[in-house]
């Protein structure tokens, strides 16, 4: 599971730690809101994983940032909720980034 993925200049630090990690799917992405700060890099990372599902609200946004997102959804034809759902989880790893860590 990935929730958010940084500002869109945090894309490259994003895929290298993922990749570093082994990952090669990710069952959930979440994308809390289209804020720059949040979605920046989801565009790449939906482009360069699997993924299962994403779940974002349902607030559209009027930034070059959004619209690559969307258009990342589209060409990958993600399966794509626009609201939130109570998802049950009995297993996972939880990894978080921190910004003063690159």
């Amino acid at each position: 599971m990935l929730v958010d993925a940084g500002n869109n200049d945090d894309a490259d630090y994003i895929l290298n730690y993922l990749n570093t990690l082994g990952v090669e799917k990710l069952d959930y992405v979440i994308g809390t809101h289209p804020h720059e700060d949040h979605i920046g890099s989801l565009d790449a990372v939906i482009n360069n994983y699997e993924i299962g599902t994403l779940i974002m609200p349902e607030k559209a946004h009027n930034t070059k940032t959004f619209e690559d997102v969307v258009t990342a959804i589209e060409n990958k034809r993600v399966i794509h909720y626009s609201t939130y759902f109570w998802v049950e989880l009995y297993t996972w790893k939880c990894y978080f980034l921190n910004n003063n860590s690159k």
